[in-house]
């Protein structure tokens, strides 16, 4: 089995070759703190490479706008936003403004589980791992738990205030911070997908840090794109599951093993429950499969800290068709009877 390398939750497995088309592969690091892995099947080489061209330029530009933590000149981001937090509206840019009416059009559908006004939680939790790299266990520090509690003061959603019209975005409390680190990448690919799509290209696939979105099929006549799922379990060299999947979806995985540092033992990874203001220890992974690269991403994340009632009362609220695989900690999986047709493990094979 494939040794699977970096943080990445899942790895794409690209099968058949067209007769009428080449593969091509392009890969870049520079966005979104992770590898962006660009495939298609395209009629010539200088084809690929302006389409892998566009799909660099538009993550370059989508992770500016996207970015919490720096600035840019003559760009308006999240961090922009943050910082005219109780002063002013912000002008930003439509793909931002979308974004952030996205995140807070779907809160109450999640149960509140994707919160973006979490920033002044999350950015405690951010500088806690940041200053744990490389320490030695007795050196590592957790946060204070009355620290957390006070932050969680400051995380009012309905605290944003959205100007259609002017396409502003305002917080009103000074004290309070957004971050899209549940969404921020699964909606980039999926625009990028989408304006993809626009252009024509009809074999393709986009894998930014284990964030999936297939278009079309891969080519060769065949009619899957094999999509392996790392194991959270970093030792095992064996895949959580390979999902042979059909036609334009999204495959979007959370889980424990990829942002975290290890205190006596035990695990505190990035996904931080907002009711505890803790990271959360139901599962080990949570993967969901659907249409749109966004919902996944911000699904993924919700349905991580749910339990399966909660699961069921959010996929509920939606009309999406929704598939989901659940993993414990002691490598068992549970899933969605939707998920059994795409699953190597449940017999599902490469057509």
């Amino acid at each position: 089995m494939k040794k699977i390398i970096g943080i990445l939750s899942l790895l794409l497995i690209l099968v058949g070759c067209s007769k009428d088309k080449e593969k091509y592969t392009s890969t870049f690091y520079d966005t979104f703190d992770t590898k962006v892995l660009y495939v298609e099947y395209a009629e010539s080489e200088d084809d690929f490479n302006k389409n892998a061209e566009f799909v660099k330029s538009e993550f370059e530009r989508l992770h500016k706008l996207y970015d919490n933590y720096r600035t840019y000149d003559d760009v308006n981001n999240v961090k922009t936003i943050n910082l005219n937090a109780g002063k002013e509206p912000v002008k930003v840019d439509e793909d931002l403004f979308k974004m952030i009416k996205f995140s807070m059009d779907n809160y109450d559908k999640v149960l509140g589980k994707t919160n973006i006004a979490m920033g002044k939680v999350l950015d405690i939790w951010h500088d806690i791992r940041e200053n744990n790299k490389d320490k030695e266990n007795s050196e590592i520090i957790l946060p204070k738990n009355e620290d957390l509690i006070e932050a969680n003061k400051y995380t009012n959603i309905k605290n944003v205030i959205l100007d259609e019209e002017n396409m502003t975005i305002y917080i009103t409390d000074p004290e309070m911070s957004i971050d899209f680190g549940a969404v921020a990448k699964g909606y980039a690919v999926e625009l990028v997908a989408k304006k993809l799509e626009e252009k024509g290209i009809e074999n393709a696939s986009i894998n930014a840090g284990g964030n999936v979105r297939t278009i079309g099929n891969p080519g060769g006549g065949r009619k899957t794109w094999g999509v392996a799922l790392q194991n959270p379990d970093m030792q095992s060299k064996d895949y959580l599951d390979v999902l042979y999947i059909e036609g334009s979806k999204s495959v979007v995985t959370s889980g424990d093993y990829q942002r975290y540092f290890i205190k006596d033992g035990k695990v505190y990874h990035h996904i931080i429950d907002p009711k505890t203001l803790w990271p959360s220890e139901q599962y080990a992974a949570v993967v969901v499969v659907t249409k749109d690269s966004g919902l996944a991403d911000l699904l993924s994340t919700a349905l991580y800290l749910s339990t399966k009632e909660e699961a069921e009362k959010i996929i509920s609220n939606y009309d999406d068709e929704i598939g989901i695989i659940w993993a414990d900690h002691n490598g068992n999986k549970t899933f969605t009877d939707n998920m059994k047709d795409l699953m190597q493990s449940q017999g599902a094979t490469s057509r």
